[in-house]
Parts: C-alpha cells; structure tokens; sequence
C-alpha cells in the first residue's frame, strides 16, 4: 500500500519506544506532508486537573491514522499528532485532505505514552455523532472549512464523542446524512486498528501480523443461479464461523521444522470459553476450547470429522517448510469472538504473550441486533441452462440502514471504495480442476465497484451436479478495515441439504 511519512520530532518516534516513565510522545506540532489543503482539528477532552472519566485517564496524546482504499496509509512512528494539555484538555492537530493525490479519511485516536506495552497504549477514538450513529472517520476531502471544532468531547464507551450542539454534519462536510450515515455505520470496524499497533515492530525484527476471516454465508450454489442472492436471505449470525492466520514474517521465533516436530508450539488462548464448530454435509459438531488452541494437535479439543461417527483432535494448519513457515491458521472458531483480551503464546505461556489483541473491537457484526456493521455482498450467478455455461457472475453491494430497518444499496462508489479494499471471486471445480478468479487490489488501485459484472472465458466454466464427495465452488472474498469476510456458495455431490 502507498505510505507517507510526515517529519516529526525525535519525541514522536519515541510514540513505541518511551518507557513508562516519560511524559508525552508527541510534539505540539508536526509538519505537514506536501500537496492538498491542511484542516485542523480542536477540542477539549472533559476533565482538566487530572479530573477525567477512568478509561480515559491516562490519555496524554493524540495522532490521527489516514485511510486510504480501506487500509492504513501512515506509518505508526510517523503519524501527525500532539499532546493534550494535561490542565484544560484542549488538543489541536492540523491534518491533510488527501494523501498522494487520493482522499484521505482520517481516523483520530488518544494515546496513553505512559503504556508499556503497544496493545495499551491506544486508549479511545474521537467520534462525531450528529447523526444518531458514531462517526469515527473524518472525511477531510469533503471538508468546507480548514477549521472543525469538536467542542467539549464526552465519554462513550471507547469513544470520546463530539459536543452534538456543534452541528458537524452537512454544515461542515460536503456530503448528505445518508452518506454520513452510510460511512459511519460501515466504519465501526476501523476500531481493530488497535490490533494493528498492538502487533506493530518499529524495528521489523519481531514483526508479524494476525489476519480474521468470517464466513458470512454458506449455502447450496443453486440459492444463487439465475436469482440475486441477497443478505436479506443469507445473512444469519447464528451460522457464523471465523479462523484466524498469523503470518510470522520474517520473526525469528518461529521456526517450522521446530513447530513441525512438537518441540516449539504456539498457541491461541481465547478471553472466555469458545468453541470450535466443524460441518459435515447436514451435520454441525462442535467442541470447547479448554484451555487453548494449540499447534500441539494432542491438547487441542477432539472433534467429530465425518457422519460415520470419525473423530479427531482439531489441527491448526502449518504453512512453509524446512525454509521457514509462511503461516499458521486456526480455523473454525464457532459464532463471533467473545469479548476480551486474547493471547498468543509461545510453548504455552500465558504469562509472556508474543501478542494481545481484542476482535470484540471492531467487530462487523452488531451483537446487540445481529444486523452487519459492514457492507454485504448479493450475489447472481447467471447460468445458460441450454449448455450450463456459466455466463457472467455479478455481486452487488448493500448496507444494514438503522433507520430503515432494512438493508439498502451502496450509493456512492467512493464511500465503498474507501472501505473495500479488495474483492476476490472465484469458481473452482474439483472434477475439473479448473479455477477462475477475478480480483481488484489496492497496490493496482483498482477500484471495488458498485456493482462488479464478472465474465469468466466464454464456455470455459459449465456447472455440473458434482459426482459423491465432489465439489462446485463459487468463493466471494473482500477486505475491509484489516478484516476478510468470506461468502461461499457449494454443491456437494451426494447432499442433498445443508
């Protein structure tokens, strides 16, 4: 992805360095990355003299992350920031509108640089809510004035929210309440930014990264042929899975013929009792996690794998050889992530954790209402049922409205576009052992469209019932704000249900 870097003080990068003892890692001002127009940001935290709400007592500082295409397009040692006046609470950060050439969305948040450790030193997200949501992204590009105050900002949860009688909807940015609205509902997710710090290594030594996929949808492939297959019809909370990758990188304490063996394993501690959930045809099994999910098959639970009653323990899926490991997958964690504090340990100790980290934060899914806090894909897989020839796939993009109380098209190409970074399609068929894929990319920055029209090679691709055991996949894949969302659509010859 395209990265700028402002030039900072030598205090800012201490923003990962600074001992517990130092006081802020932020200068009262940075300098200003060339090209757009600068718009500053002011307010005051509620407290001054040290008297302020307990979650937030500790921030000192605040940076602001720009979002680009649905991705991080800062550096963390390099962000704009500034302290906050430890006496009034008043802040001011000066921040550009767009970020080489493209618009940039800024997402603003306070710091404690007392933290020790990564994953607790981001300690809440400024918002505006003029618009019966929570706002955590500022559209700078949309900007009318190169000056927003926020007023006096009060508590809310992990929020510090604007003061509702400065308006800061329509009257400071250039779009209606629908988009505002649309962008704050689908940009709830950007709070898992705090993952991305908690996993960050200015050196790069230690660098690794832990991606989440949630399986959003899988159903029977006919639901989608010659028909539009729409979240109104899919889309069930209580059919959920995730899995989660961790990708070492180049991090010097994994190595794959040691983890391979059994003589160094890792593992995923989750913050409350989780299970694990595996389906077989029309059958669903699950199994406790307790106390964790290891690389060491031999303490991880046992999980029935097949109708005839075949059980096994849970396996999580080494990539790489003698050469180095390329990841490591723990899959089918059942419904959504408890809240809390995960851990990644290494040869299981939870005392010295390699990593935190929270999915509760961020999470795409209201668990209040069940409804999405992100955007879902309909999908119509138009089929020529003279030869079966698979002519064209089409997904279409929609939102949950809270207003409406229903689901509504996405309107506008750009608000999606800077939420969707990629979008990945394919068919694959193992009978044939073919597979087509379509993808857009932000290093291409091509852009996720409204609705995405795909043609796979004339004739190429015909669907079969697959023979017993065989399979027919349409797999549609996306990234929004660091997180994977998968919607699979199958045929598995010989089932007859799901």
């Amino acid at each position: 992805m395209g990265r700028y870097q402002t030039i900072m003080s030598s205090v800012l990068l201490s923003f990962l360095l600074l001992s517990a003892g130092c006081a802020n890692m932020f200068s009262k001002s940075s300098s200003k990355p060339s090209g757009g127009s600068s718009v500053k940001i002011s307010g005051t935290l509620q407290h001054g003299t040290g008297k302020i709400a307990a979650t937030t007592a500790v921030a000192d500082s605040i940076c602001a992350m720009p979002i680009v295409k649905g991705q991080e397009a800062g550096d963390w040692v390099s962000l704009p920031g500034a302290v906050i006046n430890p006496l009034t609470g008043t802040f001011s950060i000066e921040l550009q509108d767009s970020i080489d050439g493209a618009p940039a969305e800024w997402v603003l948040l306070l710091l404690n640089s007392k933290a020790t450790s990564n994953y607790d030193k981001l300690v809440g997200f400024l918002s505006v809510n003029e618009i019966n949501q929570s706002l955590i992204t500022f559209p700078l590009s949309k900007s009318k004035t190169d000056s927003i105050s926020v007023g006096t900002v009060t508590q809310n949860g992990d929020e510090e929210q604007s003061d509702t009688s400065i308006k800061l909807d329509t009257a400071v940015f250039d779009l209606t309440l629908s988009q505002l609205a649309e962008m704050a509902h689908t940009g709830t997710t950007l709070k898992v930014m705090k993952n991305e710090l908690a996993n960050y290594d200015p050196t790069g030594v230690n660098k690794m990264e832990i991606r989440t996929t949630y399986n959003l949808c899988y159903e029977r492939l006919s639901a989608a042929m010659n028909h539009e297959l729409t979240p109104l019809e899919y889309f069930d909370t209580s059919k959920f899975g995730y899995s989660m990758q961790v990708f070492p990188q180049s991090n010097p304490q994994f190595d794959f013929t040691q983890i391979s063996s059994g003589a160094q394993t890792f593992e995923m501690y989750p913050p409350a009792p989780t299970y694990l959930e595996n389906v077989v045809g029309a059958h669903v099994y699950t199994a406790l996690i307790n106390p964790c999910y290891s690389t060491d098959t031999s303490g991880n639970p046992i999980i029935q794998h097949d109708t005839s009653g075949g059980m096994s323990h849970a396996v999580a899926l080494l990539g790489g050889d003698s050469k180095g490991l390329s990841s490591i997958i723990y899959s089918e964690f059942k419904g959504l992530s408890p809240e809390g504090t995960w851990l990644f340990t290494k040869n299981k100790n939870q005392t010295q954790p390699i990593r935190q980290f929270d999915l509760s934060l961020g999470l795409p899914i209201d668990t209040a209402t069940g409804k999405p806090n992100i955007y879902i894909p309909s999908v119509n897989i138009a089929v020529n049922t003279a030869d079966t020839t698979i002519t064209s796939i089409t997904i279409k993009w929609y939102y949950w409205d809270k207003a409406s109380n229903g689901y509504l098209p996405a309107a506008d190409a750009g608000i999606l576009d800077n939420n969707i970074s990629d979008l990945e399609v394919t068919i694959k068929s193992t009978a044939a052992d073919t597979v087509f894929n379509f993808g857009t990319s932000s290093s291409t920055q091509q852009a996720v469209p409204l609705t995405a029209a795909l043609n796979p090679a004339s004739g190429k691709f015909k669907y079969v019932l697959p023979a017993v055991n065989q399979k027919f996949t349409v797999d549609v894949l996306y990234t929004s704000y660091y997180q994977r969302f998968d919607v699979m659509l199958q045929d598995i010859g010989g089932l007859t249900s799901f």
